[in-house]
């Protein structure tokens, strides 16, 4: 218990960490709703999950709840300025339902939308992993050494990108009639989102890339 009280005296939770905390736990509860509602109408019964932070918070504590999560709901994709990164889902055990299929197709058939790959990467790839997290939401990792970029896809209009990073440049790029909201710094950017008003999508790098490098992997 020392050692618990040690730790959580260095955990600060800003308002903004707070807020952000809330938004992902509804995010993630109104998809695990959606993806368990219909598997309950198959099964002709019904259940839904209850409010998770209603439950955590009171129990132990805003502190602690907002560092559980931040780890559980919503998988980290970047480890810039993090002490403990995404680096694999393994990381955080038990925390959500992970499949791995063999491919794009057989990825889009597990979590029921389609799902294509990412074209033009800037790096030739060395492997590639297609992943549904929770059933609801798709992801493809494309290796190339040290290198890496994760795509996702997942139902609504929410962040999935899981990258919490604030980055001095923000900037809205049109592709294909979408607005892609780019983040980066100086040396390029790391982050992409944006969404079809149906579903969310995101690409996260390891390593910057430039405006024409993001535009050309989204056409």
């Amino acid at each position: 218990m020392a050692k618990y009280n040690e730790i959580m005296d260095h955990v600060k939770v800003t308002p903004e960490m707070k807020k952000r905390v809330l938004k992902n736990v509804d995010a993630h509860i109104v998809q695990k709703n959606r993806a368990e509602k219909k598997s309950a109408e198959k099964e002709g019964t019904t259940k839904l999950n209850n409010n998770l932070y209603h439950i955590l918070f009171p129990v132990i504590g805003t502190a602690a709840a907002a560092v559980l999560l931040f780890g559980v709901l919503v998988p980290w994709n970047n480890s810039r300025d993090l002490n403990f990164g995404r680096q694999d889902h393994s990381q955080v055990a038990g925390a959500f339902d992970e499949t791995e299929y063999s491919s794009a197709k057989e990825l889009s058939k597990g979590v029921g939308f389609d799902i294509k790959e990412i074209g033009h990467l800037p790096f030739d790839v060395t492997d590639t992993k297609y992943l549904s997290i929770s059933g609801n939401l798709a992801e493809i990792i494309y290796y190339s050494g040290d290198d890496r970029i994760i795509y996702r896809k997942s139902e609504g209009g929410e962040d999935n990108s899981g990258d919490y990073n604030s980055y001095p440049t923000v900037k809205e790029l049109e592709s294909s009639d979408l607005t892609i909201t780019a983040s980066g710094d100086e040396h390029g950017y790391y982050l992409a989102v944006w969404s079809d008003g149906q579903y969310s999508y995101s690409l996260s790098f390891d390593k910057a890339v430039t405006e024409e490098e993001l535009l050309r992997m989204l056409e």
